[in-house]
């Protein structure tokens, strides 16, 4: 046996230098890192959306009990609800698609006004449409009712109201439906109504009211 025999094969792989090799080395650990930390985001990301995703559910869980207990306690109280659908307003409410009618008699006024605490507990309904039809109301009792933003109709059919009581609703734009039918609304009392110019339904019949009169809503061109 020679000598020869013991001496080391070449490798038939090309030879790399040790620098070239820790480049390469730190190349890919580099790669490795960023690739990790790009999963770890995605992971937080995802956990994050679903966390807030819960939190909605939650949230909206908490709006409807709230609200079940407000109409339980407003009909205990002989109150009559009933949902209004936006497009019998003609106007679009801003928590949806529904507004709630709410049918007030006289048990629930007093001196000519809807009790209080009344009135704050019909607040947590959001958009409103009141209905004081054939009520003893007063005009001064129209004013706090339609002081709240979220009051979007206002039914007077068969009440009290006059000329005079209307000076309540000037500049309440966000009204959107007005009964006034068989009152004692006269062509004068239109002069509190010209700038109610979210007004889209106006109800008329059994009142004072003249062709002539109604020249004073021609603004009102909606």
């Amino acid at each position: 046996m020679s000598t020869s025999d013991f001496e080391p094969q070449r490798s038939e792989l090309p030879e790399v230098s040790s620098g070239r090799q820790g480049r390469i080395v730190a190349s890919r650990g580099n790669r490795g890192r960023r690739v990790a930390a790009g999963v770890l985001i995605a992971l937080l990301l995802a956990v994050i959306a679903v966390t807030s995703g819960l939190f909605d559910v939650d949230d909206e869980a908490v709006r409807v009990e709230a609200r079940r207990r407000i109409e339980s306690a407003l009909e205990l109280q002989g109150v009559k609800l009933k949902p209004v659908r936006s497009h019998e307003l003609a106007a679009e409410t801003s928590v949806g698609s529904e507004a709630t009618l709410v049918r007030l008699a006289d048990e629930h006024l007093k001196n000519g006004r809807v009790v209080t605490a009344l009135l704050e507990q019909m607040s947590g309904l959001g958009p409103l449409v009141v209905n004081l039809a054939q009520t003893s109301v007063s005009g001064d009792g129209i004013k706090p009712i339609v002081s709240r933003p979220d009051v979007l109709g206002l039914i007077l059919l068969g009440t009290g109201i006059d000329d005079e009581s209307l000076a309540s609703l000037r500049g309440r734009s966000q009204l959107r439906t007005l009964s006034l039918e068989r009152t004692a609304v006269s062509d004068q009392g239109l002069s509190h109504l010209s700038r109610l110019t979210g007004l889209r339904q106006l109800y008329l019949t059994g009142t004072r009211i003249t062709g002539e009169g109604l020249g004073r809503l021609a603004d009102l061109t909606r």
